[in-house]
């Protein structure tokens, strides 16, 4: 892999419930020349977990849909949880917040932007609610209000919005430039199967060897 592309450990469940999560940072950082994130919803965050996490791990994502009263309606949990996570992992390494945007949250992205400035993120990562068995997705009124906001909206936070067709109505730019977006990042989903990216309908298991994974995904492209 190219120096500087990242793999990111999360997707399906949360990755800090994994007994040997630090570990497998830890294997990843220092086997090969990946940077790893990883996405939380940063209630199992511990001063001592964050300790052994440090030095391999390089960018964080913390999941808030909402604020205050309406994150705690929707999440079941204080949101105070989440501004003491945010302070954790301010200590750590970098860290963006990500917010899924549906009828409930999509008039909140002030509050939220709000918030990501204060507690120091780098990064708001906007995530269109997508159709499941449960949820009908953003709807298209919901969305186009998202579209304006984000095209007007200035923050001191990066912004991000994932792929889920949306991207093509603002303005985007390359994760890292000059690279094929499969090098740019892969993600590893909470089953232990390596995607192009979150959303991507297939992928690999990572077995014993995600490089082994890597490459085939690689040439399987």
């Amino acid at each position: 892999m190219l120096p500087g592309a990242l793999v990111s450990v999360s997707g399906g469940g949360e990755p800090t419930a994994y007994r040997s999560f630090a570990q497998l940072c830890s294997d990843i950082t220092q086997s090969t020349s990946m940077a790893v994130t990883f996405t939380t919803h940063g209630h199992r965050l511990t001063p001592e977990l964050v300790e052994f996490l440090r030095g391999a791990v390089h960018f964080i994502r913390l999941s808030v849909d909402g604020v205050g009263a309406t994150y705690e309606r929707l999440r079941g949990r204080p949101f105070e949880a989440v501004v003491r996570a945010a302070a954790l992992l301010g200590t750590l390494a970098p860290f963006g917040i990500n917010a899924v945007v549906n009828g409930d949250t999509v008039g909140e992205l002030d509050e939220l932007a709000e918030f990501a400035d204060k507690a120091g993120a780098s990064e708001l990562l906007l995530l269109p609610e997508q159709p499941t068995a449960a949820t009908s997705g953003i709807s298209n009124a919901d969305a186009q209000r998202l579209v304006e906001w984000a095209a007007a909206a200035r923050i001191g936070a990066r912004l991000a919005i994932s792929r889920t067709g949306l991207e093509a109505a603002l303005p985007t730019a390359e994760a890292i430039p000059g690279e094929d977006p499969l090098d740019a990042h892969m993600h590893v989903d909470a089953m232990g199967v390596l995607r192009p990216h979150a959303y991507a309908p297939e992928g690999l298991s990572v077995g014993a060897s995600i490089m082994k994974a890597v490459h085939a995904l690689r040439k399987a492209r």
